[in-house]
Parts: structure tokens; C-alpha cells; sequence
């Protein structure tokens, strides 16, 4: 399809999920890139109209990044992938577990994600294409929801992703409970080291049970840590919308008395998400949700760096790290709640929604970054 038509059909999904004041704005840029599309159609392109039309695309970049957490380059492209087969390549596969996260994530990703019945499992991925507007790539992306809990089942399917498609890169998306005193909800948190603290693991005591942990590690890759890392510097203008975006959706969770009860827990309309990277920080993936301070003072007793907990992302890293070639593989988790007793009193407080906007910070982060070029195998331009 002629890229010009693509920018034309994008501005139609901008103009119809904006809202307000931002269109006017919007209503500036369309119209001065309509006149140079024109003009490009009706002489020719020039240097000069090529700059032009950077710079009109930059600003759409930053009002999509600013008003809808997503850049205009990944609003829409119609160009949805075939049905899979055996064999495609996919540049992106995202590994999601629940149906609520699975609906938002898909939701975000747009409506030209195309369906497929996968034939070796039951299971069915949604794919799409989404371009770079760093290196002008277009990277094809499987979304896969597995509909359950658990490294048990992250592993089985994974592993069947992996041998129905050639997959270069692979993101376990979805939600971690906090067990670290400056990681709180609405933040977003890409470890270092996952760690399965419960396998290998042997049962002691005579009376009271308890467990000696050996556990599974598992590396993040280390490229894409160094450029999840970083980009508040290498992409300053569009982590800085990405940060206003999902402030916007955290506040909104939030009533504007605030009961003292989420003050003391540390959690204000005030505080703004972040992206908590690296620096050491471990992901603990295992069979237990927590709900109380026993199970949190009980995991960094045994390693003070483990600063979140979720159920899948070791299976995840398992099935990728053993396959050959290994695919890139990379845990993106939004913060929804604190896995101890305060869980429950955050989730009376403010219900579900908290839920919606962690898993929804994380994947409006995972989208900015594919329109960086950071799954690239090059390094992304900006």
C-alpha cells in the first residue's frame, strides 16, 4: 500500500479517538500534511517536502504518545498479517496470560490484529504489523493470550509458539505484585534476573514446614535491557509522553479525596509511574499470589533483590532460553497492587481499575519501544 494512504487512514483513527481541545492541534498538523501530500502527488517529492513531512509526523508522534499513550506510526495499519502457518517469522512474540489482561493488551495493539487458530495447539494468536517510525521497519507481532495462570502452562505454550513460528524476539507481558519499598502501583518494572525460587527447592522441618530454596535464574537479554534501560535519554521526548500518558491513567483510578488508608500505604494521585529498569533487581516467578507479609519478608529473606512477584515469566524464559536459536527475551511487568496484606485493602479501595491502567502503562511502553526500533537487531535511531 502507498505509505501516503497509510498516514491518511491513521489520521482518520486519531480524528476519531480524539477528543476536545486536542483537536485542534491535531486539526493544524493534518491539514498541513494534507497539502503536502498533495503537492508531493501533484509535482513530485523534493528534499524539502520530505522535511517537511518529518517534521508534521514528529508532532503527530508526540500529541498521539501525549493524548493517547500509543504513537501515530502504531495507531493503524491495515496491512494485517495472513493467517499464520508453520514456518512465519514473527519479530515480536508477547506472551499474556489472563483474559483481563489479554482484552486490554489487545485492545491497545488496534483493530487490525488478524486471528489465528494456531494448528498444533489449542491456542490462537493475533498478529499485526507494526512499523518503526525510527527506521521506517515494519516488525510483525504475535500477541498470544494462554487464558490461564502459572510457569506450568507459560512453558507449554511458549514452547509451541516457538516451534510453530521463527521468533526473534519474545516479551512475557502482564502484571507483578510489589514486595520492595520503592516500587509501587502504577509503576512499570523490567527485571534483571528472573528467579523460579521455588524449584529445586527441598522440604525441611520437623514440625513446621519450611523450604531450602535452590531455584532456577534466568537472564534478561542483555540489549534489550540496555535500551529499556536508557531510553529516558536515548528517546527523552517520547518516554516523557509515555510518563505523562500513564500518569494521566493512574490519577484517573483514584478518587480525588484519597482515603487516608492509601496515603499511609504510599500510594497518592500525586506520585507518578515510572519505569523501574534493571539495577540489579530480580523478578520472583512462582506458584504462590501474595497476600501476606510473611510470604514477602520470607522471599527477600532468602534474597534481598527480588523486588516483585507473578506466576509466568520463568516459564516463559525456560521454553526461550532452551530453544535454538534463543530468541531475545524480556519481562515487562505493571505494578497492580502490593503482594502482601495491603493487596487486599488496595484492591477495597479503588476496586479493579488500578489493574486496568498497571497493564495498560506497561503495554503502551512495549508499543513506544517497537516504534524506537528496539526489538531491532540494529541499534534504534531516534
Amino acid at each position: 500500500m502507498d505509505p501516503f494512504e497509510e498516514y491518511k487512514r491513521r489520521m482518520e483513527v486519531m480524528a476519531s479517538r480524539l477528543s476536545g481541545h486536542d483537536h485542534e492541534d491535531f486539526d493544524t498538523l493534518r491539514r498541513r500534511l494534507k497539502e503536502i501530500l498533495e503537492e508531493v502527488e501533484l509535482y513530485g517529492d523534493t528534499e524539502q517536502q520530505r522535511a517537511a513531512r518529518a517534521r508534521i509526523l514528529h508532532g503527530l508522534n508526540t500529541l498521539a504518545l501525549k493524548r493517547l499513550g500509543v504513537p501515530f506510526d502504531v495507531l493503524e495499519d491495515d496491512r494485517a498479517v495472513a493467517a499464520a502457518s508453520p514456518g512465519r517469522c514473527l519479530d515480536l512474540a508477547v506472551y499474556v496470560a489472563l483474559g483481563e489482561e489479554s482484552e486490554t493488551v489487545l485492545g491497545q495493539f488496534g483493530p487490525n490484529l488478524e486471528p489465528c487458530e494456531l494448528p498444533n495447539i489449542a491456542m490462537t494468536a493475533f498478529c499485526r504489523r507494526v512499523t518503526a517510525h525510527a527506521d521506517g521497519r515494519e516488525y510483525v507481532v504475535g500477541v498470544v493470550p494462554s487464558g490461564k495462570m502459572g510457569n506450568t502452562r507459560a512453558a507449554s505454550v511458549m514452547s509451541a509458539i516457538l516451534s510453530t513460528f521463527a521468533v526473534r524476539n519474545v516479551v512475557v507481558l502482564g502484571l507483578a505484585g510489589s514486595i520492595s519499598d520503592d516500587l509501587f502501583p502504577g509503576d512499570v518494572f523490567i527485571p534483571d534476573t528472573i528467579s523460579e525460587y521455588l524449584a529445586n527447592s527441598a522440604a525441611v522441618g520437623r514440625s513446621t514446614l519450611s523450604f531450602e530454596l535452590s531455584g532456577n535464574r534466568f537472564s534478561t537479554d542483555q540489549t534489550l535491557l540496555n535500551r529499556f534501560q536508557n531510553c529516558f535519554s536515548t528517546c527523552s521526548s517520547e518516554y516523557a509522553q509515555w510518563t505523562v500518558a500513564a500518569g494521566r491513567r493512574w490519577m484517573s483510578t483514584m478518587d480525588a479525596s484519597e482515603c487516608p488508608a492509601l496515603i499511609a500505604m504510599g500510594v497518592s494521585r500525586e506520585r507518578k509511574p515510572r519505569l523501574v529498569c534493571c539495577d540489579d533487581r530480580i523478578l520472583g516467578s512462582g506458584p504462590a499470589v501474595g497476600k501476606g507479609r510473611a510470604f514477602a519478608k520470607w522471599l527477600t529473606t532468602n534474597n534481598r533483590k527480588v523486588s516483585a512477584v507473578e506466576m509466568e515469566s520463568a516459564g516463559v524464559y525456560d521454553a526461550s532460553l532452551i530453544h535454538r536459536p534463543a530468541p531475545r527475551t524480556i519481562a515487562i511487568r505493571g505494578i497492580s497492587d502490593f503482594a502482601d496484606e495491603r493487596k487486599r485493602r488496595l484492591e477495597r479501595s479503588v476496586g479493579r481499575s488500578l489493574r486496568r491502567a498497571a497493564i495498560e502503562n506497561a503495554t503502551s511502553l512495549l508499543l513506544f519501544t517497537i516504534a524506537m526500533g528496539f526489538f531491532s537487531n540494529d541499534p534504534p535511531t531516534s
